[in-house]
């Protein structure tokens, strides 16, 4: 007799329903006018804006948002040869916005105009972006030259572990992703190194981390 299948075939489509609920519960405790709700789901509903300002705030996103923004244009790809420490003579290979992918946050400024309720929804979602570093979703990150070499001097082989390759489905370097070395105040230490200048207070930079999530 063929043993009886334990898992449930409609598990997946109840976790993104159930994952929804969560997700619509806490936007909507977190962004307390209607007006802004509004707009913060439009901006959240753009799907290459958020990883576009992750990368021009943080220096950083989730490896799904690098494929999407290099899959349009928008990215640009290079390498360094790591000059010293543990992974001496390997190549890293970072990231760097296209010209055009300003464009982007150009249009979402025209449309938002004079008008200074949607302006500070604007400098609200960019808050949330400089709360913290960067998300790993599960699987890896894409970080900056600025980022890197921030990363390589700490040392910090949560950063560089999560660093994933784009032409392979792997990451760059194999190394400890619980090392607890480096700090998220080591990080905020340095955020004149890495972190674009702004107006803006910077409340955070954690990694914030899915890659355990089950």
């Amino acid at each position: 007799m063929q043993r009886a299948q334990t898992f449930k075939s409609h598990v997946l489509i109840d976790a993104d329903r159930a994952s929804q609920i969560f997700w619509e519960h806490f936007m909507k405790s977190g962004v307390e006018k209607v007006h802004h709700k509004s707009l913060f789901r439009a901006m959240l509903g753009d799907p290459i804006l958020r990883p576009l300002l992750e990368i021009r705030e943080n220096g950083a996103t989730s490896i799904e948002g690098a494929f999407l923004l290099k899959s349009i244009g928008f990215l640009n790809q290079s390498t360094i040869t790591i000059p010293s420490g543990p992974l001496a003579g390997q190549s890293l290979a970072y990231i760097s916005l296209a010209r055009q992918a300003i464009n982007c946050t150009y249009r979402w400024r025209a449309r938002i105009g004079d008008d200074s309720d949607d302006k500070c929804s604007f400098n609200f979602f960019r808050k949330c972006i400089r709360s913290y570093l960067v998300v790993d979703r599960g699987a890896g990150i894409a970080i900056t030259k600025a980022v890197a070499e921030v990363a390589l001097d700490l040392a910090d082989e949560k950063i560089l572990g999560r660093l994933a390759a784009f032409e392979y489905d792997n990451l760059q370097f194999d190394l400890d992703l619980n090392s607890a070395a480096v700090s998220e105040s080591d990080w905020l230490a340095r955020q004149s190194l890495w972190s674009k200048a702004s107006n803006l207070p910077r409340t955070g930079a954690g990694i914030i981390d899915l890659f355990h999530a089950w």
